[in-house]
C-alpha cells in the first residue's frame, strides 16, 4: 500500500528541522510538503480571516513543496481543502528546533497546532520536536537516531493506527540521543515556564515590552517536561484532543444562583 503522508511545520521550507524529518520518513509512502512561506512559530491555532490566502509551488531540495501565505492551521486547511486531491493517510509536523513540552506550550505551539487540527478532522497526526535551537548542536549519532525514531513512529502509525485511543502523538527528543536512549511515555506537565514580562525603553523614552519566560527548576515526575529536562529521555505523549467538561454540584448551585436571582 502507497500512503500518503502530509509533512507540514511552522518554521518554513528552509528549516533544517523539516529537511530532517523529510529524509527520515521519506520511504514510508508519497510525502506531500506544505509548509508556512515564512516562520510562524507561537502562533497557535490562530486563523487567517482578515485577507486573503495566497499558495506558491516551488522546487526545493527536498523535491516539490506547496508555500502558503499564512499560519500552521492555514496551512493545513488549504492543504487538505484546496492542494491535496484526497485525504492522507497521516499528518506529520517538525522537526521543531525547541522542545514543545507541557499544556502551556503546546497551546502556543504551532508545530503541534497542526497535529491538533488533524485531529479535529479525524486524521492520524504526530508533532516532533527536539531541545536544540540549531542544527549545528545535533551529533552525527544523535541525528541518526532521531531519524530513526521518527521513522519508526510513524511506520507504525501508519501500519497500526493511533495507540490506546489517542488522537495525536507529542514526541519531544533531549538534546543528545543514542539507540540506549530511553523512550518513556509521558503525560503533559501543566507549566514550563514562569511566564514574565520585561519592560525596556526605547531611543525617545517610550515603554516596550518583551513577553518572556524563565524555565522551572520544579517539574513533577512523570511528565514530558520532566522526562527532557530532568531524565534526558525521549518523550511520547499520546493525547486525545478534548476539553472535558465538568458537571458537579457547584455548577447546579451556580444555575440555581442566576436563576434566583436574574
Amino acid at each position: 500500500m502507497q500512503y500518503s503522508i502530509l509533512l507540514t511545520n511552522d518554521d518554513g521550507i528552509q528549516d533544517p528541522g523539516l529537511h530532517i524529518l523529510y529524509d527520515a520518513i521519506k520511504d514510508l509512502g508519497t510525502i506531500h510538503v506544505i509548509v508556512p512561506e515564512k516562520p510562524r512559530s507561537a502562533m497557535g491555532c490562530s486563523l487567517t480571516l482578515h485577507k486573503p490566502l495566497r499558495i506558491r509551488r516551488v522546487r526545493s531540495p527536498i523535491g516539490e513543496a506547496y508555500l502558503v501565505s499564512g499560519n500552521p492551521v492555514d496551512v493545513l486547511i488549504l492543504a487538505l481543502f484546496k492542494i491535496l486531491k484526497s485525504k492522507p493517510d497521516i499528518v506529520v509536523s517538525g522537526l521543531n528546533f525547541g522542545e514543545n513540552t507541557s499544556l502551556q506550550v503546546i497551546l502556543a505551539s504551532g508545530t503541534v497546532a497542526s497535529v491538533i487540527h488533524s485531529a479535529l478532522l479525524g486524521i492520524p497526526a504526530i508533532a516532533f520536536s527536539i531541545d536544540v535551537y540549531d542544527v549545528s548542536e545535533l551529533s552525527e549519532e544523535t541525528l541518526k537516531t532521531v531519524k530513526k525514531i521518527c521513522k519508526l513512529i510513524v511506520e507504525w502509525v501508519l501500519n497500526n493506527g493511533m495507540p490506546d485511543g489517542a488522537d495525536i502523538l507529542n514526541v519531544n527528543f533531549p538534546r543528545k540521543v543514542d539507540k540506549n536512549t530511553p523512550i518513556k511515555v509521558t503525560k503533559l506537565a501543566k507549566l514550563r515556564y514562569k511566564q514574565h514580562v520585561e519592560e525596556r525603553v526605547d531611543p525617545r523614552g517610550r515603554p516596550y515590552y518583551w513577553i518572556t519566560g524563565i524555565l522551572l527548576e520544579r517539574l513533577e515526575e512523570g511528565t514530558d517536561a520532566y522526562a527532557i529536562s530532568k531524565e534526558r529521555v525521549v518523550s511520547l505523549t499520546p493525547l486525545k484532543v478534548e476539553f472535558k467538561h465538568v458537571i458537579g454540584s457547584d455548577v447546579s448551585r451556580m444555575l440555581e444562583y442566576i436563576r434566583h436571582n436574574i
